[in-house]
């Protein structure tokens, strides 16, 4: 389960391991492996410090984390608004039935 974060806190390793194994890439690859697969289109990581390197998977773990908590959050705020959308859309559904469509159909205002 991944927890709610806020800006600059620090990753643990086992958000990390979790989200890695999400993204099935196995976490006990060494650093430079996952951050091939990570990503693929960088080049010369063999040349980058471990720093960075433990940074540029941090970042697309958190990126990932974010990602997830806003499509959770978009699921939370449409349950909140089905209450009112269900009667609407039914109302709309109506009004065509029952106005526009036997409009369309018969031509009354041609």
């Amino acid at each position: 389960m991944l927890y709610a974060r806020w800006p600059g806190q620090e990753i643990t390793d086992e958000e990390r391991i979790h989200v890695l194994g999400e993204l099935g890439i196995d976490p006990g690859l060494a650093n430079r492996h996952i951050v091939r697969k990570l990503y693929p289109w960088v080049r010369g990581v063999e040349k980058g410090t471990d720093h960075g390197i433990k940074l540029l998977i941090d970042g697309a773990v958190e990126r990932y984390i974010d990602r997830e908590e806003r499509h959770r959050a978009r699921a939370r705020w449409l349950r909140r608004q089905l209450p009112w959308i269900v009667p609407v859309a039914v109302a709309v559904a109506a009004l065509l039935v029952l106005v526009v469509i036997p409009d369309l159909v018969f031509l009354r205002h041609a």
